[in-house]
């Protein structure tokens, strides 16, 4: 126990020191910080859930401790990021979003995600929160936000404005493993209730998918976002294209004479399918598969 109890204090007085300015605005943490971020790790190996969602918590602390004193979210981990924590640039370089997983002792994880963003003369540091369902139809926001690994966000332009997706992963190790994608809306920086940054409201989802039916799922009405559910031991891949203006899918579809619908059992085939933004929605366009 006084081992544990030192390790808290050590994780504590890190992140601390990190959010009164433990580095320097245009440098990397040092290697205290880098340490303390290691033990943090335990998210990904400590053997107890509990430790592991403490360890996450913490870890996510010393992140947006860290990202506080940064003005250019480009400059911030452009060289390393803690291990197990996914860094990702948007498109148009103007948002980086942190994501990482924290396993859970069923098979799932727990997820937490940081969006550091400089749109026009104004930085925002954003968390969100792992605490909403994952369905096609449900509205989220950053405080209910569907967790996942966020390995992708497209910028693309329409009238006048940017739009924003997300490509999203959400693993398991024994049920249906999930990648969707789902629209980002930006809302106007507001003060934050925490030391820093402004925050910037995000919203998940928007019926902006022409579709009657996708990977499996039939729609009565616009999906807010579209999700690809596969077995836990297979891939399967959601992708922008080539051109970067169309996103490539790989079709799915029932494996060993598994039932329609009972996406544990599903897999790729050697079909891809490509959306592509149209006039305000995203289509299915055809594509040469075999």
């Amino acid at each position: 126990m006084p081992k544990a109890l030192a390790v808290a204090f050590l994780l504590s007085a890190c992140t601390v020191a990190t959010a009164r300015g433990f580095f320097s605005p245009v440098s990397e943490p040092d290697s205290t910080w880098w340490h303390a971020a290691g033990v943090a790790g335990g998210f990904q190996r400590d053997s107890t859930e509990l430790g592991r969602l403490h360890f996450g918590r913490v870890l996510d602390s010393m992140l947006y401790g860290a990202l506080n004193d940064v003005e250019d979210p480009l400059a911030a981990f452009s060289q390393k990021v803690p291990t197990g924590v996914l860094r990702t640039v948007s498109t148009d370089a103007k948002m980086v979003v942190y994501t990482f997983a924290v396993p859970l002792d069923q098979g799932g994880y727990h997820y937490h995600g940081l969006v550091h963003a400089r749109l026009g003369k104004k930085t925002t540091l954003t968390a969100l929160k792992d605490s909403a369902p994952l369905d096609p139809f449900s509205a989220g926001s950053n405080d209910t936000w569907s967790g996942g690994l966020v390995y992708q966000v497209l910028a693309y332009p329409y009238r006048r404005t940017t739009r924003y997706l997300g490509l999203q992963f959400r693993p398991h190790r024994t049920q249906a493993q999930v990648k969707w994608i789902e629209p980002w809306i930006l809302g106007r920086p507001q003060a934050s209730t925490r030391d820093g940054w402004d925050r910037m409201p995000i919203y998940f989802g928007a019926g902006i998918f022409d579709l009657k039916e996708f990977a499996g799922l039939r729609f009565s009405q616009p999906p807010k976002r579209i999700l690809l559910s596969f077995a836990p031991e297979v891939s399967a891949s959601i992708r922008l294209a080539p051109d970067s203006k169309s996103i490539l899918v790989d079709e799915v579809a029932p494996l060993r004479n598994a039932k329609p619908g009972d996406f544990r059992r599903y897999g790729p085939t050697l079909a891809t399918e490509r959306l592509v933004f149209d006039q305000g929605k995203w289509r299915v366009q055809p594509v040469e598969n075999p």
